[in-house]
């Protein structure tokens, strides 16, 4: 199901999976994964190009450790791909950052499924500074924090 609290997505005792880490670089998917560890919470990155190694993992079956919750920063026609294989492996809690896929094309989730859509996970995290920090206050200014 679509789920818009986003507040409930952060969990200190969940592990992340975030798709979309480069190997290479700086991306949104590594930014995330970042953050995600300077926040405190357990993060691995996922990228089917990776060697396992720099907590970086070619699939969710790699992770040395079970996630209970994703984070898809990847290109568009993954996203569906990567919905799937979280699905599949029991993922309850699944971010989508934004701009990865209209809202309208998700559909058909298992009920016991969150999808967070259409805001960057970024503007939740303490660690993420500028303009992330900027986004989160407008976030709380307006209360939709």
């Amino acid at each position: 199901m679509i789920n818009k609290n986003y507040k409930t997505f952060l969990s200190e005792s969940a592990a992340y999976g975030v798709f979309g880490a480069s190997l290479k670089g700086q991306n949104m998917g590594n930014l995330i994964l970042d953050n995600l560890r300077k926040s405190g919470f357990t993060a691995f990155g996922i990228n089917p190009k990776a060697k396992d190694d720099n907590n970086i993992y070619k699939d969710i079956e790699s992770l040395p450790e079970t996630t209970q919750k994703a984070v898809i920063a990847v290109s568009g026609k993954y996203v569906q791909d990567v919905l799937r294989e979280c699905i599949e492996r029991k993922i309850s809690d699944i971010w989508i950052q934004p701009g990865a896929v209209d809202e309208k094309e998700l559909s058909g989730f298992p009920d016991e499924v969150n999808v967070y859509p259409g805001r960057c996970l970024l503007a939740h995290l303490q660690s993420a500074g500028f303009p992330h920090n900027l986004h989160r206050g407008l976030l709380k200014l307006f209360g939709k924090y």
